[in-house]
């Protein structure tokens, strides 16, 4: 079975990260490799590979097929790796223990002053 040297870059990474992986393997196959190894272990659902300036959406395409015209085959071959940021948690509701405690610390408005003055009946 061939095998093929790929270097993996990501933008946040000022290092490429190197992988020996079969020329038989699906892009499914090189994101469950990369979710097992690679630092961070971004699950693949969160991965989005590049090569050549192509965004590799067939997960079922084999890298034989996609650095068959390379020479030499074997590698390396660049591939860019961009993972999706994890989501973040919805912001947590303000509970009645929040809301008290704001409420005690909250300034009164300062008093409000008649631009007339007092009056005074004679």
């Amino acid at each position: 079975m061939a095998s093929c040297q790929l270097i993996i870059k990501n933008p946040q990474k000022a290092e490429g990260f190197p992988l020996d992986i079969s020329l038989d393997a699906t892009i499914a196959d090189l994101q469950a490799r990369l979710a097992e190894s690679y630092p961070g272990k971004p699950p693949p659902s969160e991965q989005t590979l590049i090569y050549a300036g192509r965004v590799l959406k067939d997960k079922a395409v084999t890298l034989r097929e996609i650095v068959g015209k390379s020479e030499p085959v074997s590698g390396p071959h660049n591939f860019h790796l961009v993972c999706k940021p994890p989501p973040t948690p919805p912001p947590a509701a303000q509970g009645p223990l929040q809301q008290s405690a704001s409420a005690s610390t909250a300034v009164p408005p300062p008093p409000s002053t008649s631009s007339a003055g007092p009056s005074h009946q004679d």
